[in-house]
């Protein structure tokens, strides 16, 4: 979740979508959404990077 928030943070960031100073709260709101339950299983993983991925896309609309 840590890496799909960045990773959406920073390319929001990259298209003046997103200052520079809003990646951190991006991050923090998306960790603070995703359930703490450790992974099993490949698809698990998967499951938790699209929702961080939506939950952080979904932040950036709200900024825009």
């Amino acid at each position: 979740a840590l890496n799909a928030a960045n990773e959406v943070a920073v390319a929001a960031f990259l298209v003046e979508s997103l200052p520079f100073t809003a990646i951190a709260a991006l991050v923090a709101d998306v960790l603070d959404g995703e359930s703490t339950s450790k992974p099993v299983g490949l698809e698990a993983v998967l499951e938790i990077d699209k929702s961080a991925r939506l939950a952080a896309e979904k932040f950036v609309k709200s900024r825009g």
